[in-house]
């Protein structure tokens, strides 16, 4: 089984399209980071999902994680509150990375010029995207980076953590040409911090 971990903040706007792309791809897990707009009347909509809602604020990268402990699949993926899930499949290896549509041209210019397609083990790890979303995880390398990983606020910056240290764990990677995911340039979760 796969889950699908969405973290939201005050994106409420996106959030039933996102929810509505995951229907019967896989178990779906949402962190609601003390959102202050309509989330959870949004979020009511969807009685067999699992939510979680922070009582304070945190960020992307520990409610990342506190969707991962909610889990149950033996693979997962990261599906930001904006965006749009296509096809996810389970694989044997540890992780697989799928094709992306975008409106975003640096991001069309790093898959079309840099992105390391191989099937082979990791042997150029710098060629390889540092996003979470677009990609399925075998469980055990994100339990792995987890018990590592230091949870501190980060505004900016979130997916390098993470992704530098599953790199560091993964022996294999494949990537294929399916459309995994739709990437929606907007707001962003992290833009959406509170005025200090």
């Amino acid at each position: 089984m796969i889950s699908i971990l969405i973290c939201t903040y005050n994106h409420s706007n996106f959030l039933k399209n996102c929810i509505n792309s995951a229907i019967g791809k896989g178990e779906i897990i949402v962190v609601d980071d003390y959102s202050s707009d309509n989330t959870q009347d949004v979020l009511s909509e969807f009685p067999t999902i699992t939510v979680i809602k922070n009582n304070t604020r945190k960020n992307l990268l520990e409610s990342r994680k506190i969707a991962f402990e909610h889990s149950h699949g033996d693979y997962i993926t990261f599906l930001d509150d904006d965006d749009f899930l296509h096809n996810i499949k389970e694989s044997e290896y540890d992780l697989l990375q799928g094709k992306i549509k975008t409106n975003r041209k640096s991001h069309q210019d790093w898959y079309d010029k840099y992105l390391y397609k191989g099937e082979d083990f990791l042997s150029n790890k710098c060629h390889l995207d540092y996003h979470v979303w677009g990609k399925v995880f075998k469980r055990w390398v994100l339990e792995e980076v987890y018990k590592e990983i230091k949870m501190s606020y980060v505004f900016m910056g979130e997916d390098s953590i993470l992704m530098e240290n599953v790199f560091n764990k993964i022996k294999t990677y494949k990537y294929t040409d399916e459309l995994f995911y739709t990437y929606h340039h907007g707001s962003g979760y992290s833009s959406h911090r509170e005025l200090l």
